[in-house]
């Protein structure tokens, strides 16, 4: 091979790699989002709102119909009163529940209570959570 062979073939190669690198940057931008589409709906699930959940997970998949039924049934739910109070609710037990599960979560809720109702509430009324073994014994 002479050296005009090899510089063709290295033009060639690096020609083709910044071409491909140029084709896929755009998908893997929207292979990104739709990643993120997908955490977010995890999140979101975990969180009491599954509505927006399904949402997401058809947006991440490219489903833009069941996407555009997904936004009128949010619509309809937020549009009524009584339904969109029953979203908050299930929305707010969620993140309480978090709460309530850690000491420091606890102790959050209770200096906001303290806070919101100007009281000081005694710490030692409030029952320790139990330990990993009182779990299993009781």
């Amino acid at each position: 091979m002479n050296i005009s062979a090899i510089l063709v073939l290295a033009a060639l190669a690096a020609g083709g790699y910044f071409l491909g690198k140029t084709l896929f940057r755009a998908d893997t931008k929207t292979e990104d989002r739709r990643r993120r589409a997908i955490e977010l709906s995890n999140w979101t699930s975990s969180n009491g709102l599954p509505e927006i959940s399904k949402l997401l997970i058809a947006y991440s998949i490219g489903d833009y119909s069941f996407l555009l039924h997904s936004l009128r049934s949010i619509s309809d739910t937020l549009a009524n009163d009584e339904s969109a109070r029953a979203l908050v609710n299930r929305f707010l037990s969620a993140q309480l529940t978090k709460k309530l599960s850690t000491v420091e979560g606890k102790e959050e809720l209770i200096a906001m209570v303290e806070r919101a109702l100007n009281v000081k509430i005694n710490r030692d009324a409030i029952a320790p959570t139990a330990t990993e073994l009182e779990k299993v014994v009781t």
